[in-house]
């Protein structure tokens, strides 16, 4: 695992580890004051008045016991008088300091988030926009939380990390069942004693035959609008918009759900908020409530709908591989697409084999089967083959492309070809809204732009077998324009019009070299971080967009709610082709968040690459090579981290590696902790070495609350 640290306000440290030891919370780990000095300072300026009053309170009371106890002395009951007076004068003063401290220290309180409560007690923090995270239940949805301008024809999306139970968000009012092979629905079911349909089918829509006539209301499962509610806003006791309800099955079991509203969202003269609220009565297949784990029993988020209708048709950005190749790709590759936006994942996602509906995204080869699996906010789609073949570089269980090649050639290629299929137009439809399901379509319904000219070409005529695209072997003249791409049934062009297609190479290699993290921004150990602070994390190669979302970013010291509850922090990773130096062949990382330091609050943030994070040849990134500073003075800086040649295990030379933190994979010294808040070396510039391996996570940050000074 790489950690690394950047802070708001106050100085960080900087940590690498591998992800063998797991990683806890930084805030049970370590104990740094989360108050603010000028709260210390104003609380010990309380105590020491409080202090002085009772000194007052007990010269009051000595003054009472000189007069009584004088006998009637004038000399002890003028002296007795004489203190009673000054000691109230200074009770006075004490009390009128006391009360200007008091409201000095709650306008500090309010200024820095806190309030109510005695100081001394557990601080409580202002609720504030966009607080509150994914979740650990919630993987991904569109709209993404406090989204604006979303366009009124959208479809809302929801993953989550753990299998659903289907039944628990969705009515089978379209009454179709199971096929007996399990491969999918059908209208052809048996019926119980009650007249009940047996192994209902949830979240499908049946298509007339005359797709122009489709209804969203009549023709699908409706959601259940009990444990799934949406409205708008600003009434909460408004009536739940009802919709039709889809679920992406994988493997019979269903993590991403698609509601399409019957009636569009919002109007055309205003611009409309609406709350998404997913309710504990949703459960998980297991039968648990999804949100049994958590602090609260339900997940909210917000959007807000524009005046306008989105016609505009979305297209392909980038594949994996490439053609012509810029490296010998090898067969325990993924395969990538990404879109031009959020599409939707009934279309972009499925199994793919000979006996599948499933139609959309296909190959040359009919001997590959596999899935189509979507991430990264509904842009990206990868297929990844069932094929096994061995073990990546972490030992676990990796997957590989069927070539026609001998086994121990290693120099063999097979050339293949890979399609996309585009939407069916609607008749009298605009430019490219398309019917339903009929194609490669993003979330308002518009129909893959294939050639992205913005000219709607339509959907090319697809021969018998919908698996067999056909193939040509002119691949370098279908590079350089000069051939055909290849042909479908009876001689048509299959990738013509707004299909979408592409030829690639594969090598009889496997390739276990592993990514590493080439440079980090906010820069290590930068201070000062601004609230809005772009967080970027560059990597090595191009990255398996799936494995993304076990990166995270921590915050510390926790927030909590006016009531004292933790606030889980709000932050989503978003995986992009970085196109720096003309390159397309790497994956740069960007953390979506809310404000750092919210109210003017210290923080510190610590971002987490585990190993589970894998490049597209499925190798995980370990051990955790990232970028090092070896000089105090290079702090907030973002050195990059350059290995050379490695070996066929990815295993690189260590004269080839260049500002990169030192790891090592021996079990008991794999974790690497690095800061700059160290003493110096002998030379009096390299850090001390023995400071930068640690052989756990808590001695790492043991050592970084040590150097911090606290």
């Amino acid at each position: 695992m790489v950690v690394f640290c950047l802070f708001a306000m106050v100085e960080p440290s900087w940590a690498q580890a591998d992800d063998s030891l797991g990683i806890n919370r930084f805030g049970q780990t370590t104990f740094l004051s989360g108050t603010d000095i000028r709260l210390i300072i104003a609380q010990v300026i309380r105590v020491v008045l409080s202090l002085l009053g009772t000194i007052a309170l007990v010269l009051v009371i000595y003054a009472g016991f000189t007069i009584m106890t004088s006998q009637g002395n004038e000399e002890k009951v003028a002296q007795g008088k004489k203190i009673l007076i000054n000691a109230v004068i200074g009770l006075v003063i004490i009390l009128s300091a006391l009360a200007i401290v008091q409201f000095i220290i709650n306008s500090l309180l309010k200024a820095t988030g806190y309030q109510g409560g005695d100081v001394a007690g557990k601080p409580k923090v202002e609720l504030f926009a966009g607080s509150g995270a994914l979740g650990k239940i919630i993987k991904d949805h569109y709209p993404a939380r406090n989204q604006t301008g979303v366009p009124r024809n959208t479809k809302i999306t929801i993953t989550f990390a753990e299998p659903i139970a289907p039944a628990s968000m969705i009515s089978n009012d379209n009454n179709t069942c199971w096929k007996v092979d399990k491969t999918g629905p059908t209208s052809e079911c048996e019926k119980d004693a009650n007249g009940e349909i047996k192994d209902p089918y949830y979240g499908d829509c049946v298509m007339p035959a005359d797709p122009t006539t489709f209804d969203w209301q009549t023709h699908c499962d409706h959601l259940r609008l009990d444990n799934v509610q949406i409205y708008r806003s600003a009434d909460e006791k408004s009536e739940p918009v009802p919709a039709a309800a889809m679920a992406s099955y994988e493997n019979g079991k269903v993590f991403t759900f698609v509601f399409r509203p019957f009636e569009f969202l919002g109007n055309d003269t205003e611009d409309v908020w609406y709350s998404v609220k997913l309710t504990n009565k949703i459960t998980k297949i297991n039968g648990e409530g999804a949100f049994d784990k958590q602090h609260y029993k339900y997940y909210l988020w917000e959007f807000q709908t524009g005046t306008i209708f989105d016609f505009e048709p979305p297209h392909v950005v980038g594949v994996y591989p490439q053609y012509p190749p810029d490296d010998k790709v090898a067969r325990n590759t993924i395969i990538q697409v990404v879109f031009s936006e959020p599409m939707d994942p009934l279309t972009t996602q499925g199994q793919l084999n000979k006996n599948s509906d499933f139609t959309n995204l296909l190959f040359s080869s009919s001997a590959w089967n596999g899935s189509w699996q979507v991430s990264n906010g509904y842009t990206v789609t990868e297929f990844v083959s069932t094929e096994s073949c061995g073990q990546n570089s972490c030992g676990e269980e990796m997957y590989c492309l069927t070539l026609e090649c001998p086994a121990q050639d290693k120099s063999c290629f097979n050339d293949f070809f890979a399609l996309i299929r585009t939407g069916e137009p609607l008749p009298q439809g605009e430019k490219f809204e398309a019917i339903p399901f009929s194609g490669v379509m993003d979330l308002a319904g518009n129909a893959l732009d294939g050639d992205d000219n913005g000219l709607f070409a339509g959907k090319p005529a697809m021969p018998g077998d919908q698996h067999n695209i056909g193939f040509t072997d002119k691949i370098d003249e279908v590079a350089q324009g000069k051939a055909e791409i290849y042909k479908g049934g009876e001689g048509k062009y299959a990738v013509a019009a707004d299909n979408y297609g592409w030829p690639f190479r594969i090598f009889n290699t496997i390739d276990r070299s592993a990514p590493y993290v080439e440079k980090v921004v906010p820069g290590l150990d930068k201070d000062m971080v601004g609230k809005q602070a772009d967080v970027l994390i560059d990597f090595s190669k191009r990255l398996w967009s799936k494995t993304l979302a076990d990166i995270s970013l921590e915050e510390y010291p926790e927030l909590t709610d006016p009531e004292g509850q933790p606030i889980d922090f709000f932050y989503k990773i978003m995986g992009k082709l970085n196109t720096e130096n003309n390159e397309n062949l790497k994956t740069q990382v960007q953390i979506l968040h809310r404000e750092f330091g919210p109210n003017d609050l210290t923080a510190y943030y610590f971002p987490a690459i585990p190993s589970t994070v894998k490049s597209l040849n499925q190798n995980c990134l370990y051990p955790g090579r990232g970028p090092v500073i070896k000089e105090k003075s290079e702090r907030g800086q973002s050195p990059l981290c350059q290995v050379g040649e490695v070996d066929e295990w990815g295993v690189p030379k260590a004269e080839t590696v260049k500002n990169c933190v030192l790891v090592t994979t021996a079990s008991d010294k794999d974790t690497g902790c690095v800061q700059t808040t160290g003493s110096l070396g002998p030379d009096g510039k390299t850090l001390d070495q023995q400071a930068l391996l640690k052989s756990d996570l808590s001695a790492c940050f043991q050592t970084m609350e040590k150097e911090s000074g606290n």
